[in-house]
């Protein structure tokens, strides 16, 4: 984390809103939307993970690793480019319309989207643990296991209760996480600005910005925002991040992306401080941190559980562990900002194109995903040629799904709002457009 590093500038400079091209940002959203499919694409070859539709007859450790190391970091990312992209819009447009705009583009799309893929996810998996032969741990009786697996998913769709065992948000609670810290920042403004008035209010951001900046420029960023991420990570259940797809409010992980989306709020406020991340070896050494202590961090956890076999991590252990995922997450936060600023702050029609598609690929990859694994699971076939096979089917998939039936359509009117084509197109006019708005704004 010390990194990003930046002495140069002593003095610290007044706060500026960026409103220009990030086109940095808009690879960068591609390439987490992109990793968002390998990363599910490797569910299924990780050894003991039965919450999961299928586990195939191959699973190796490399993939509990890679996924590992991609959740460390992945949605945090989400959550700090969808801060960003808010602020912009909002500075932009306006509170009012800002809340007509998350209406129509995030709340809209996350009512229907689970409305349709709900049953659909729910029959893949049961398809799925039928396969493999394990609908006994989705809880379905004996005596209608022989049944196909259409009336088994109705049967299950139609008896569970909607807000108890049966309810499941899927891969769309990032939109209901979106939602909810969109309304707490806006009450928290509203609330700020009523009760302490415009100037002083004002007073009170630019200090936050000379704050923030001397973070930046400094070797603080390397320890605070760990520290203010480890304890955080202290409320969750599970080693790490815990996924909240069962529950519509669930605190740790709403506190710890709110933080994440705070702070990418943050950088748009102050967008010349980006110029940080990427300068001389900081982003390089940002990533080899990272990297490595994803290694450190997962052999730890296979070196505890051989020496204390069934033990609990004690307070040390725990500590230990939990600062270095804190450490880690932040270093390929940073570390991947200023590769990509670095290295893609210029128009590239690609990342363009995949920034477009973002959103409906999000959407709608899981079950995609999901059933090619199914199909596959039980070939003799080395779990990498298969794993490789998955993602060559299902990328370009939903690539042609998207530009076939959403792109120059009404699905992508609304998921998308109005584009602009080719190279004309700036981060600047998508995010205030609505172009993938989930990560956007």
């Amino acid at each position: 984390m010390n990194a990003i590093n930046d002495t140069s500038s002593r003095q610290p400079t007044a706060p500026t809103t960026g409103t220009g091209r990030f086109h940095s940002f808009d690879a960068l959203r591609g390439f987490a939307l992109l990793l968002g499919v390998f990363f599910h694409a490797a569910e299924s070859f990780c050894p003991d993970r039965y919450s999961w539709a299928i586990v195939d007859l191959n699973a190796l450790w490399i993939f509990e690793w890679f996924q590992h190391f991609c959740h460390a970091f992945r949605m945090e990312l989400f959550f700090l480019i969808a801060g960003f992209f808010a602020h912009l819009l909002l500075h932009k447009r306006g509170a009012r319309s800002f809340i007509a705009n998350r209406f129509k583009r995030i709340m809209l799309p996350l009512i229907v989207g689970w409305l349709v893929l709900y049953p659909v996810c729910t029959t893949i998996w049961i398809w799925g643990a039928s396969a493999g032969g394990r609908l006994d741990a989705l809880g379905i009786p004996a005596e209608h296991q022989s049944l196909p697996v259409w009336q088994i998913a109705i049967g299950t769709i139609t008896s569970r209760s909607f807000l108890t065992s049966g309810f499941n948000m899927l891969h769309l609670w990032f939109l209901h996480h979106l939602i909810l810290i969109y309304s707490a920042v806006l009450v928290i403004r509203w609330f700020c600005v009523n009760a302490m008035g415009a100037k002083r209010y004002q007073r009170l951001t630019i200090k936050i910005d000379r704050f923030c900046e001397r973070c930046v420029r400094s070797h603080w960023m390397g320890w605070v925002l760990p520290a203010a991420t480890v304890p955080l990570l202290f409320l969750m259940k599970q080693w790490g991040v815990d996924t909240p797809n069962s529950t519509l409010f669930y605190a740790p992980t709403l506190l710890l992306y709110g933080l994440c989306f705070i702070i990418g709020w943050a950088m748009h406020r102050q967008t010349q401080l980006i110029e940080s991340f990427s300068r001389g070896w900081r982003w390089k050494a940002a990533l080899i941190s990272g990297l490595g202590l994803s290694v450190v961090m997962y052999r730890f956890v296979a070196i505890h559980q051989a020496i204390f076999p069934g033990a609990e991590f004690g307070i040390i252990s725990r500590t230990v562990y939990l600062s270095m995922y804190a450490s880690a997450m932040w270093c390929m936060i940073t570390g991947l900002i200023g590769a990509f600023h670095r290295f893609s702050n210029n128009m590239n029609p690609f990342w363009r194109y995949v920034a477009d598609s973002s959103y409906f690929i999000y959407l709608a990859h899981l079950p995609i995903v999901v059933s090619i694994q199914i199909l596959v699971a039980h070939w003799e076939m080395a779990a990498g040629i298969k794993y490789a096979l998955i993602c060559a089917i299902a990328i370009p998939l939903l690539f042609a799904l998207y530009h076939l039936l959403v792109r120059n359509t009404w699905l992508g009117q609304l998921l998308n709002g109005t584009r602009y084509p080719g190279r004309s197109r700036t981060i600047e006019t998508a995010a205030v457009r609505g172009a993938c708005p989930a990560m956007e704004a």
